[in-house]
């Protein structure tokens, strides 16, 4: 039985040896996936850029906005709108529906979609800059927008800020303001509390250690523990930048991040998943000599970048169509929906960009991997078949009949304790966050000695099989049926389907 037993034991070795499945890097076109045309263009001929957009309810609101009655090169005038359009699926169509105006035409401020409308903030017109801060609704019932200016206004008139939304707190961050009649970039960072707007107001925060910028993409993504705010690029004084900070609204204080790949200016971004931020397009700087000479052969890069918040790492995640600037990207129906924006300096777009993710990425086995995983899934199984007809009493079942040799009961009662969660799960969150999650493992050098030297022995002596066998000596068959129903419930419906669910999680990824 021995040999027999070491032979079967050197076939799974060298089963789980020669599995070779791994994931390879997604390529650019693994991620994306561009729906053409699934929803109509603004109706706005020329386009519009800069305008306010988010998600009430079932509708997509775009309002407000710019574009140029000609061409900027040939000196076109910039003209602010003030129409809101309201886009809703009916029948699987999607319909755009002109529901009013806002109090004045504007562009260039911030949104976030709260649960009871879209939140606006700031922007400006030929005019002026706004400080002003108003809620659009969209009223199913009544087939209208309605606007609600109960919120405190920002601290300055701003405009080309960035705004994102953590629990019940919305932060805005940079921008430019009019300071002695001069257009300057600031560093402001402000907070405030959707729950005690009106009693507390804004609050200011620490500035971003990467100095004054606007037209910074923003969002909120988990660190691995929370959610947090994330900056990338924008532009200073100084030119574009690059550059990725961290804002933890727990501590209230910022982390430098890995810098883009490239600088990116204006560029939409969203998260999604738990880890991954798209930042999508946007201007990268090489354009700033030739605004006003290249005329129709100029175009905002279309590379799609994709950050994740725990790894800390870049990748190139796709194209999109065309160059797309002053856009915003919210989700919607299940996909990434893209309204409007600049293809070009002076250049805006009526269209509707739709994309979505392929989170998992299809098909990495080989037909080595699957052959060797059925090979090992057949030895499990005529191990278990081929032991199971060798158990003729209880002492067979728990004790192998007192044959297996000491390393191969170590081995066994090693594996009983160990299962997907202590090779993913743990490894994965102490990676994410610290390593507090990986002190329970540390306990077993504290444990096993005594249960080693206390237990097992006390056992022994007694000649049990089990601990419920032991029970029921102790006290009673009850005790012993109750303990033992308990322990099978925590573990069937508490333990059992995490276990079966983590390496579901990896073979998918391989096989699809």
């Amino acid at each position: 039985m021995t040999k027999k037993f070491n032979f079967l034991l050197i076939c799974l070795l060298i089963c789980f040896g020669c599995t070779s499945a791994n994931a390879n890097n997604l390529t650019e076109t693994d991620w994306l996936n561009i729906t053409e045309n699934s929803i109509p263009g603004i109706p706005v001929q020329k386009g519009v850029a800069g305008a306010i957009t988010g998600i009430d309810g079932n509708a997509l609101i775009v309002a407000g906005g710019s574009y140029f009655n000609s061409p900027l090169w040939k000196g076109g005038q910039k003209i602010y709108l003030d129409s809101i359009f309201i886009c809703v699926k009916n029948e699987n169509e999607y319909r755009w529906k002109f529901s009013g105006k806002l109090p004045y035409p504007v562009a260039h401020g911030a949104s976030v979609s709260t649960s009871n409308g879209l939140l606006c903030f700031g922007g400006q017109n030929e005019i002026q800059k706004y400080k002003n801060v108003f809620l659009l609704h969209w009223d199913a019932d009544k087939q209208c927008v309605v606007i609600n200016n109960d919120f405190p206004p920002l601290p300055e008139a701003s405009s080309y800020i960035s705004a994102t939304k953590i629990n019940n707190s919305v932060y805005v961050i940079g921008g430019k303001i009019q300071f002695s009649g001069i257009e300057k970039i600031t560093n402001n960072f402000w907070k405030l509390d959707l729950g005690e707007a009106l009693v507390k107001g804004w609050q200011k925060l620490e500035s971003c250690p990467g100095g004054a910028r606007f037209g910074a993409s923003v969002a909120t993504q988990s660190n691995g523990e929370y959610n947090c705010l994330f900056v990338f690029g924008g532009k200073s004084d100084s030119g574009y930048l690059s550059d990725t900070y961290m804002f933890d609204p727990k501590t209230n204080h910022w982390k430098k991040m890995a810098d883009m790949p490239r600088p990116a200016l204006a560029a939409p971004a969203l998260a999604i998943g738990g880890s991954q931020v798209f930042v999508f397009s946007g201007s990268d700087g090489h354009d700033v000599d030739k605004i006003f000479k290249i005329k129709d052969d100029y175009h905002f890069t279309s590379e799609v970048l994709s950050f994740n918040t725990i790894t800390n790492v870049w990748c190139k995640a796709g194209e999109l169509p065309q160059g797309i600037a002053n856009a915003t990207a919210v989700m919607w129906d299940g996909q990434i929906v893209i309204p409007g924006g600049e293809l070009r300096p002076g250049v805006r777009t009526p269209d509707v960009v739709t994309v979505t993710i392929n989170s998992v990425k299809q098909g990495n086995f080989s037909i080595l991997d699957y052959i060797t995983l059925l090979i090992y899934l057949a030895l499990i199984a005529w191990l278990g078949y081929y032991f199971s007809s060798k158990n003729k009493s209880s002492k067979d079942f728990f004790l192998g009949g007192q044959k297996i040799p000491f390393w191969a009961a170590g081995l066994s009662m090693m594996a009983a304790q160990v299962s997907s969660i202590g090779f993913m799960a743990i490894p994965a969150k102490s990676f994410a966050t610290n390593w507090s999650y990986f002190a329970g493992v540390l306990t077993w050098f504290v444990a096993v000695p005594i249960v080693i030297y206390a237990f097992v022995p006390f056992y022994r002596r007694l000649n049990v099989t089990s601990a419920y066998e032991y029970l029921e000596k102790r006290f009673n068959s009850f005790i012993r049926l109750f303990v033992a129903t308990l322990y099978l419930l925590f573990q069937l419906v508490g333990r059992l389907g995490a276990i079966i669910f983590l390496p579901a999680i990896a073979l998918s990824a391989v096989t699809g």
